[in-house]
């Protein structure tokens, strides 16, 4: 409660005013009969103007995005590429502290270093004024040219840097940027990257030839991820198991960045036996998928398939009928299950110690049909539905089958004489 004529002030942005109107003539106390939000899900606390402590400043967005993914275009690893990057602030700040707080850490290096002839600084147009409740809106901008070599790059803002007003940063905001080539799985390597150069001759011996600039450590798979060798120290060759590489045809190799501290970074190659590299859409991520159900007794049923082919460009089909509604799992590899527990028909893989049924539900075959032709596939995961052999081939099917000895029987009696002696 505050008294009459009091002005307060909202903690929380965009700090509006207000002075507290009059209850009634005998209450020292004001009162707000109404008060209009300002967008849906508003909030608001209001302090006294006095007691009202102005927040420090935030960076509010930066540019070209967090973890943001740039293509090197340089033939070069170590050489320096230039990229624009800005930060936007809620508060004006001195443009000369901002520029002393920014530092740059990279993996693998040289650190990138920013331009200080290439520094802008000026006020803007309020961002995210509007677009959420109680969130600052970026009033200032601080832009420069970042020039970095292949790898990931960690762009510290310290608290030196300063507003206007004297006010500096609560804590050291660190953004990511990633500059790589096509075939850097650090940096363009979601779901797996396809490198046909992973794996060739190198000073005459079979050698895989990693482009995972950035990584810190790396290891390998011989049999589709199911098992791998210890880490080891990132480089840019290193050699082969023939061994174990001939017998599968695949290679795949798994990296780790300290930077990032992430190990979901990957490359894969698939080669003849003269270890050249066969094309992506010919090359399978997968040594084998299996479905299992009710419909094939869960793999015991010999006469129902049980395992889908592989067609290429990622691929694996099978057509099965079902009498209605069907729940399956897939086996890949032979070990791993994948199912569907979210229900949008993308194979997923359930943790370890999960109660939750990890199973795709495929509906009954639809009208008209009998059968569906199943399409998975190993690059996005999604499985598709097509419906197959329609209700008059299967009804033409079955009366050949029934008319068919009857037409044999009778044209046999036909064509030969019996004769009783």
């Amino acid at each position: 409660m505050f008294p009459v004529n009091t002005q307060v002030r909202n903690i929380y942005p965009p700090f509006d005013t207000f002075t507290v109107p009059m209850a009634n003539a005998t209450n020292e106390y004001g009162c707000m009969e109404t008060l209009t939000a300002s967008a849906p899900w508003w909030f608001g606390a209001y302090v006294a103007e006095a007691d009202w402590v102005q927040p420090p400043p935030v960076v509010v967005r930066f540019l070209p995005g967090h973890d943001a993914r740039v293509a090197f275009t340089g033939t070069d690893s170590s050489a320096a590429q230039a990229v624009d990057i800005s930060f936007v602030f809620s508060d004006a700040m001195s443009c000369a502290s901002v520029t002393a707080a920014v530092t740059v850490s990279s993996s693998p290096g040289p650190a990138g270093t920013v331009d200080a002839t290439t520094v802008e600084c000026g006020a803007i147009d309020a961002y995210y004024a509007d677009d959420y409740v109680g969130t600052r809106a970026g009033t200032w901008m601080w832009k420069a040219t970042l020039n970095g070599a292949e790898g990931i790059h960690r762009i510290t803002i310290g608290v030196n840097a300063t507003s206007s007003g004297g006010l500096g940063l609560q804590f050291s905001p660190t953004f990511l940027l990633r500059l790589g080539r096509a075939n850097n799985p650090m940096v363009f390597g979601k779901l797996g990257l396809y490198d046909s150069g992973l794996i060739g001759t190198v000073g005459g011996a079979v050698s895989l030839v990693h482009s995972a600039v950035g990584a810190d450590k790396f290891r390998v798979s011989y049999d589709h991820g199911l098992n791998f060798t210890a880490w080891a120290a990132y480089t840019s060759v290193s050699a082969v198991n023939t061994a174990a590489a001939a017998a599968s045809g695949t290679v795949l190799v798994q990296y780790w960045s300290s930077t990032v501290l992430s190990a979901a970074h990957v490359s894969w190659c698939s080669f003849d036996s003269s270890y050249h590299a066969i094309g992506e859409s010919s090359a399978a991520r997968f040594s084998s998928v299996g479905m299992f159900g009710d419909f094939n007794l869960y793999g015991k049923d010999a006469f129902v398939r049980t395992y889908l082919d592989h067609v290429g460009d990622g691929d694996w089909q099978i057509s099965a009928m079902f009498s209605g509604s069907e729940d399956v799992y897939f086996m890949v590899d032979g070990i791993i299950q994948f199912g569907d527990f979210d229900g949008n028909m993308y194979i997923d893989r359930q943790q370890i110690g999960a109660l939750a049924v990890n199973t795709l539900t495929i509906p009954a075959p639809a009208s008209g049909y009998v059968a569906w032709s199943l399409n998975l596939n190993d690059r996005s995961r999604l499985v598709t539905l097509t419906p197959r052999t329609t209700t008059v081939q299967m009804l033409v099917l079955y009366l050949s089958f029934f008319l068919f000895p009857v037409v044999l029987a009778t044209a046999a009696f036909s064509f030969y004489k019996l004769y009783y002696s």
